[in-house]
């Protein structure tokens, strides 16, 4: 038997398979540094936080067939998803895991009381409470419900450090 273990830090999660005398390390996904922001009408960076992750079933916007195990990574206001297939398997285990879905929450600024700069909400708490179904707390305790399956399709791309954004395109940050 064995278990996959997902470990957050600052930079990054790095995800492991764990057996009962072995372990391997599976996928490492690099914090991003920075993202489109509606807000501030900007490339903004990833503040630093620890992120949230949460593990759960569900489908994402390639892999819609039928569900799979996911883990959801939010960074400040960017969620990614993590598809895990047939981990039990024999081939390649690094061909089983895969980047497919970005959302970035949008709405609403925060003011730090800490520093009292204003930024982007960012998200507290993630929690899947349904197959595809997310459950986040932003830090203005919002609460979102998200579906998995409505996420922008692929992998994030990170865009570059204060480029210049049409706002009406920030769907292309996601690879289509």
């Amino acid at each position: 038997m064995v278990t996959l273990v997902a470990l957050a830090s600052y930079e990054g999660v790095v995800i492991k398979l764990l057996g009962d005398k072995t372990q391997v390390d599976v996928l490492t996904i690099e914090k991003p540094k920075r993202y489109p922001s509606e807000n501030m009408n900007d490339v903004v960076p990833i503040t630093s936080q620890l992120p949230c992750l949460a593990w759960g079933f569900g489908k994402t916007p390639r892999y819609n067939f039928q569900p799979f195990q996911i883990l959801a990574i939010s960074w400040g206001p960017l969620i990614q998803l993590v598809v895990f297939k047939d981990v039990e398997g024999e081939r390649d285990r690094n061909e089983d895991f895969h980047l497919d879905g970005c959302y970035i929450i949008a709405q609403g600024n925060y003011t730090n009381s800490y520093n009292g700069l204003t930024m982007d909400n960012f998200i507290e708490s993630l929690h899947f409470i349904d197959e595809s179904l997310l459950y986040a707390v932003t830090a203005t305790q919002e609460i979102r419900i998200m579906n998995t399956e409505k996420f922008k399709e692929d992998t994030f791309i990170e865009p570059e450090h204060l480029q210049i954004i049409d706002m009406t395109k920030v769907d292309s940050r996601c690879k289509m």
